[in-house]
């Protein structure tokens, strides 16, 4: 027994209870620790309550009940908590004894909300457990009922009643007898007695049975469910003891081997199977699970499921893990689950996986995180899944980092990225995209150009909502971050546009380039001249009209010098223009001195050779 100082202080009681019997109050608890808080069950009975001395050979119901579940482990069998188990708490007249178990409800309080297959599966828990206390442990259960049977979170149904186990050899018609008052009495076979306690089990669990499918509807039974209660009857309460079946016998009925407890029966014994059978098993087992009600393989296979041996098996990591871990948002979407449902079941099962700390079950979790993150609430990804996937980039295996980082990536657009990657940011990359420009503009151009490089495949979006431009159709522009305006196409300077005839300078430096100047105007010019005039020079293609008016604009403000290339500096800008003619006229008056020094320097006869002495 546990001291009082040890559990009183992380435990937390709730007052009214959810089940009083003649023995002990059943509560609901609270048990906090510093990872987190659960829920728990608390048997709680008085000591002084024993109406049957013999009976309990003076201890406490409770008190017996508690040893025997510590002393007998099962996965059928109600589970009590470890580091509390029971207590004693004394008063000054009495005391209380506690029992502390995982959390359950008795199956009484829920066997109306159970379905056919629950039924089944909780049938065949309770004659597991059965199995393993009498053809194993050698122990007798004298009570098998209602009150004896729990139900868990997970919908497991457990066995309890351990204040009526005894070995086999302290059973005999004394302690029959005097247990006959205390027990259930339908579940009492009248002549025990005379048959010295053979059969007991068998005859309980057969009016367990009877009773539980009196309570269900006709209409959703499970297969062969008509033909056990018949088999229950006539072989299980047979009133020669010795021709009733042994109880792993009973297991064989076909009611417990149909498809979806076969599916049961393997996963659970999975360890035992040859890897063989289990890439038999795991093969088709999908196209099985999606032929039930996927609240019943939730509920059910849903620990299996996501179980280690599962996870890791080769087989399953190709035909049911992948289908598992993705929730169908529609019948396209191949998943076992839907989307409910995995939030209601899956989810809380996969928040455990998270915390443990393996390799390979961390990267198939990696893998698949994609498709499920975002059905985690966003407290669960910030308090337990994200501080999980940062401790997972520090490990010394390269594969779980770059996968860790790629989930991060994926996390940032649910979180934003100052929760995922912390607040010490700031802006170092600016946007250098081309001045933009009103959208009215861009209409009278039918050939836009660019100067700049082609990112992708014209027809593409980019990933990073980069614009895309059609250049055949100007009306199938397409843009995915501008709005309401539009990108100046630039020219670059034609390759020898300088040289050209010094006389006809102005008129000619754009010769190569007029068919396009008809199509392309300068924007600047565009928006000083009329628009009528505009439009009347550009259908008419009159190329030296709409020079001579540039040239007329351009003398009519010598003062302030205007820039038609401004969004293409320093490529092309006026002053280079400038430049160039002030070099030239240099260079030509230089030629012109060159040449006339040359001309006295020559003679008739030649060169005068004083010159070079």
């Amino acid at each position: 027994m546990g001291s009082e100082q040890s559990l009183i202080k992380d435990l937390e009681i709730e007052d009214k209870a959810t089940e009083v019997s003649n023995y002990w109050s059943v509560y609901s608890a609270k048990l906090k620790t510093d990872a987190q808080t659960s829920l728990i069950t608390i048997f709680q009975g008085d000591s002084n309550l024993n109406s049957n001395q013999l009976l309990w050979q003076n201890k406490n119901p409770l008190e017996k009940a508690a040893k025997n579940l510590m002393l007998f482990r099962h996965p059928s069998i109600l589970k009590y908590i470890p580091h509390i188990s029971a207590w004693e708490k004394k008063g000054p007249t009495s005391s209380t004894k506690f029992l502390a178990t995982e959390n359950c409800k008795p199956l009484s309080h829920l066997i109306k909300t159970q379905n056919s297959l629950q039924i089944c599966l909780g049938l065949k828990n309770i004659l597991n457990s059965l199995v393993f206390l009498v053809e194993h442990g050698k122990m007798r259960h004298l009570n098998v009922c209602f009150s004896s049977i729990y139900i868990t979170n997970e919908g497991i149904w457990k066995l309890f009643g351990f204040e009526y186990l005894w070995s086999s050899h302290e059973v005999n018609s004394n302690l029959l007898e005097m247990s006959f008052s205390n027990r259930y009495s339908n579940a009492v076979d009248k002549n025990e007695l005379i048959n010295n306690g053979i059969g007991i089990e068998q005859y309980a669990f057969a009016t367990l049975c009877k009773e539980i499918f009196e309570l269900m509807p006709k209409e959703v039974n499970v297969p062969h469910s008509d033909e056990f209660q018949k088999y229950c009857t006539k072989h299980l309460q047979h009133t020669n003891p010795i021709l009733r079946p042994e109880l792993s016998a009973v297991l064989l009925h076909p009611y417990f081997n149909h498809d979806f407890v076969a599916i049961h029966s393997f996963l659970s014994e999975i360890p035992l199977k040859d890897p063989t059978e289990k890439q038999q098993f795991f093969t088709d087992l999908v196209d099985k699970l999606r032929t039930f009600d996927e609240n019943d393989v939730a509920i059910h296979l849903g620990d299996f499921l996501l179980s280690r041996l599962v996870l890791l098996d080769p087989t399953a990591q190709i035909t049911v893990t992948p289908f598992v871990l993705d929730p169908k948002c529609d019948d396209i979407v191949p998943g076992v689950f839907s989307t409910k449902t995995f939030i209601k079941f899956i989810i809380p099962k996969l928040k455990k996986v998270f915390c443990v700390h393996d390799l390979q079950i961390r990267l198939i979790l990696l893998e698949h995180f994609h498709k499920f993150m975002s059905l985690f609430t966003e407290e669960d990804l910030t308090g337990l899944i994200l501080p999980q996937l940062l401790l997972g980039i520090k490990d010394t295996n390269d594969i779980l980092v770059s996968m860790t980082l790629r989930c991060l990536a994926d996390l940032v657009a649910i979180l934003g990225a100052t929760v995922v990657v912390g607040r010490n940011r700031s802006r170092l990359f600016a946007d250098g995209r081309p001045q933009r420009v009103p959208e009215a503009s861009i209409h009278h151009w039918t050939e836009p150009r660019s100067i700049s490089p082609v990112v992708e495949s014209a027809g593409q979006y980019s990933s990073h909502n980069m614009i895309i431009r059609d250049y055949n159709d100007l009306s199938r522009l397409s843009y995915t971050d501008v709005s309401n305006e539009n990108l100046l196409s630039e020219r670059l300077s034609p390759d020898g546009g300088e040289a050209g005839d010094e006389k006809n300078k102005d008129d000619d430096q754009w010769s190569d380039w007029d068919e396009e100047s008809a199509k392309t105007p300068d924007l600047t010019v565009e928006n000083d001249l009329q628009i009528h005039s505009t439009k009347s020079v550009l259908v008419n293609d009159d190329i030296e009209n709409l020079d001579s008016i540039m040239k007329a604009k351009v003398k009519s403000n010598d003062d302030k010098e205007i820039d038609f290339f401004k969004d293409m500096e320093p490529v092309i800008a006026k002053t280079q223009f400038l430049v160039i003619e002030e070099k030239k006229e240099h260079e030509t008056q230089q030629i012109s001195r060159l040449q006339a020094n040359l001309n006295e320097n020559v003679t008739e006869e030649g060169w005068d050779e004083s010159d070079w002495e």
